[in-house]
């Protein structure tokens, strides 16, 4: 069997010995794609009531500002 591994940004092809029972297909995206639907289902259902969902992720907004002095960092 022939995989395609990554070795320093190339694409190497890599011979394995592995029953084809024992190989599954990876999950990593699943969850993602699930996120998608649920995501596509909202903006349709927010579509027909007219309303705007707005996008996924809320962003946190700027940090409260602070000062550094340098009286508290000085070593004595």
């Amino acid at each position: 069997m022939v995989v395609n591994k990554q070795v320093k940004g190339k694409i190497l092809a890599q011979k394995i010995n592995a029953h084809i029972e024992n190989i599954t297909h990876s999950k990593s995206g699943d969850n993602f794609l699930k996120c998608v639907r649920e995501n596509y289902q909202k903006n349709k259902e927010a579509k027909a009531k007219d309303t705007n969902l707005g996008s996924t992720e809320e962003s946190t907004g700027p940090t409260q500002r602070y000062t550094c002095r340098e009286k508290q960092w000085r070593r004595t």
